[in-house]
Formats: structure tokens, sequence, C-alpha cells
């Protein structure tokens, strides 16, 4: 009997140290890889709140041995059980996505990040107990000798690898693919007071529709302040009007703006691969780009443990076949507009039907025959993005407006 050859330990560096960072380097150093960091020492992340899926509380539990009630109770995270959605979809005013349990995901428990107490709190962790090294230099290039990938930093050092990981923003356009499914460019950060001790304003994420896009609130009670992020697309509304009707003084915000694009492959090489804002990123509905991140650092991890062409091959097929279920999930949630009847989202309900234009869209039917055949073919990776076929019910209920409680009543 043959014995099932053990993978190799590689010599593996990160390079930036973002949110996507240190999931990638949680992940693959709890596989036994030897992780290093590359960072800017001089480089400040903004001050902004992230939001999370369940996929990234099992990362922290199962690869790192992080709890999310150990951080929520230390004030490093606020917790988080869906999202309240307010204003979207054919009927209703306001609904919850709650997060249900799955296979994949056993815990439906998820949570606010600030990434200023997180990120360094995760970076201290992966030092302790994971010898996760970091090198405070900027990579100014690198290049592919046979197998290994030479990291040349800003103060003409060599640094040697088996496998290099870039998690920093985007580089050369010509490497990029803009998505079919194209929503909101950029977005106005600031926060505000939460008075409020409801559960819907202190546990869950806030999708407000509004006339040019939509508007994220991440709530962190421990604080009193809620963090939001107005996001818009520029081609169609004005910052300047924008931040007139926030009645938002100068410096009581941050303005970003961002392409949305994806990479055309996630292993570049047999040596290389992209995670974070490197690979893609479109916008922040429901979390999806940092649940994603996670699910690629996963494939990252799996293809050094079976570094061949052939597995590489079918790991970028699988990441060019996610990207596309993932401008699916947007499809879905932009699909049924809000109640605004603005020029965003009579152009957001174009492009959604663009996305499904060969398949018939009547009263959500496709969506609902997606979910069908997840739950007949005993699939956890739904075609419709990221969520099980249980969240999706409530989804899709909430943005059609009925209330479709379980598996059941799809079949009626």
């Amino acid at each position: 009997m043959n014995e099932q050859k053990k993978p190799t330990s590689k010599k593996v560096a990160i390079v930036g140290r973002g949110t996507a960072s240190l999931l990638t380097a949680g992940i693959l150093a709890s596989k036994g890889h030897q992780v290093v960091i590359f960072h800017s020492p001089d480089k400040k992340a903004l001050t902004i709140g992230e939001s999370t899926t369940p996929t990234i509380a099992q990362v922290l539990r199962e690869n790192m041995g992080l709890h999310v009630g150990e951080l929520i109770r230390k004030g490093i995270v606020s917790p988080k059980l869906g999202v309240n959605f307010i204003g979207w979809g054919e009927v209703n005013e306001q609904f919850i996505h709650s997060f249900a349990a799955s296979t994949e995901s056993p815990s439906p428990y998820s949570f606010h990040i600030e990434n200023e107490l997180f990120n360094p709190y995760i970076h201290d962790h992966l030092k302790e107990y994971f010898n996760v090294t970091y090198v405070e230099k900027n990579v100014e290039s690198h290049h592919i000798d046979g197998l290994t990938t030479i990291l040349v930093t800003d103060d003409g050092d060599n640094y040697y690898f088996d496998f290099v990981v870039f998690c920093t923003g985007w580089c050369d356009d010509a490497e990029y693919i803009e998505p079919t499914m194209y929503t909101v460019d950029s977005a106005i950060l600031y926060q505000s007071e939460l008075t409020s001790n409801s559960l819907e304003d202190t546990i869950y994420t806030q999708h407000l529709a509004t006339p040019d896009g939509w508007q994220f609130g991440l709530p962190f009670p421990n604080k009193k302040i809620t963090k939001h992020g107005y996001l818009y697309n520029r081609s169609l509304s004005s910052k300047e009007e924008i931040i007139k009707t926030l009645n938002l003084s100068e410096g009581d915000y941050n303005h970003i703006e961002w392409k949305p694009r994806h990479s055309k492959r996630l292993l570049q090489s047999p040596s290389v691969a992209y995670n974070g804002n490197r690979l893609f990123f479109y916008e922040p509905l429901q979390a999806l780009s940092l649940h994603y991140y996670a699910l690629f650092a996963r494939n990252i991890a799996e293809y050094l443990d079976n570094p061949t062409l052939e597995h590489m091959y079918t790991i970028n097929k699988f990441y060019i076949d996610t990207i596309w279920e993932y401008q699916v999930s947007l499809a879905m949630h932009y699909a049924f507009g809000s109640k605004y009847q603005t020029e965003f989202w009579q152009f957001m309900h174009k492009q959604a039907l663009n996305i499904i234009s060969n398949i018939p869209l009547a009263d959500g039917e496709v969506f609902s025959d997606f979910i069908k055949g997840d739950i007949f073919l005993g699939t956890h990776h739904s075609r419709i993005g990221a969520f099980s076929w249980r969240d999706l019910t409530y989804l899709l209920g909430g943005l059609m407006g009925q209330n479709i409680p379980n598996k059941e009543r799809l079949f009626e």
C-alpha cells in the first residue's frame, strides 16, 4: 500500500500586512509553512471599519485558535449576526438577512472590525504562536529563478522564497478585467454617535439604500459609534453634492475611489499568487470581498500541498468561476431595485438583467431555481456567491418582499 506523501513545508513571503495578509498568513502558517511578512514601516492604513462573514470567524478559530467571543470580550471586535437591509427590494422597507449555520460555516456568528485594533492584535498572535516574522521594508520588484522567487527591497537587499503572495494594492492595469456587474466605485467614510441600543442598530451591519447607491453602517457599541461608508458611482453622482447632503465638514470624512476589477488568475505562476485588493475588489456589499480573500487563501494552501501545473490550472479555473458567481450574487442584490427610482438604481437593474440575460428573471425565478438546485445537489458552495441555500432563502425572500422561512416554501 502506497503511503500518502506528506506536504513539504515552504518558505513563503507575504507582501502587505492588511486584513487579507493576516488571513493568508494565518492559514499558511497553520499548515506548517514558514511565513515572512514584508510591509512598509511608514504606510498607515485607513482607520475604517470592516465587516465579516462567518467564514472569517471560522478561519480565526480553526487556523489560529482564536474565538470570536473572547475577541468581543476584550473589545477587539464587535458582534455581528447578519445584515439589516433598509430600502432594498420590491416591497419591504426593511428586512434582516441573518446568517444561517451550515456545514461549510458551522457557526452563524461574525463580527465587525476596527483595523487599528484588530490587525495589530492578530499580527502579534501570529508572531507569538506561529513564528511569523516581519520585515519592515518596501518590496520594489521581484523575479523568478527556476523554482525560487527573489524579492528585491528598496535598500537593494535580495530575499529568496519558495513562494510569494502579494496582498498589496493593484499593479499593472493590463493584468485586470473589469466586472460585468459594475456597481459602486467611490465612498465617503465618516462616523456618527451610536445612540440606539436596539438589536438592529448594535449587532447587525446596516445596508441602507440611498438615491446614489447605498450606505453601510458598522456598529461598535463599546465606543458608542457607528462607522459609515456612503457608496456611489462617480460617473452618476457628484462627491460635492453627496457631502453637502450628508452635512459633513472638511475633516469629518475621508474620500476614497477605486476601479472595480479582478486579476486574470489567482496563481500568477507556480511560485507567485495574489490576494486581497491585489487580486480583486468590486465593492463591500455583504463583506463578500473579505470572505473570498479567506477562501482564496485556502486555495493557495491547497496548491502548496500539491504544487503541480495541473493543480494550478484547476485552482485558477475555480477562481474565475467563483468571481463569476460573485457577480451573480451582486446581480441578485440589485435586480429587485430599491425604494428609489433614480439613475443609479435603473442602471444597476439593467446590469443585473445583463448578467442573467439568457435565463428568465420573472419574479426572481432564476435565483430560486439556483437555490433549489443547491438543495437537490446537496452543495454547500452556491451558484449565487458565498452563502448557503439557507442564507439565500431569507435574502431572496426579503428582496422579493416575501417570507421564505424554509426550503419547503421554495417548492410550493
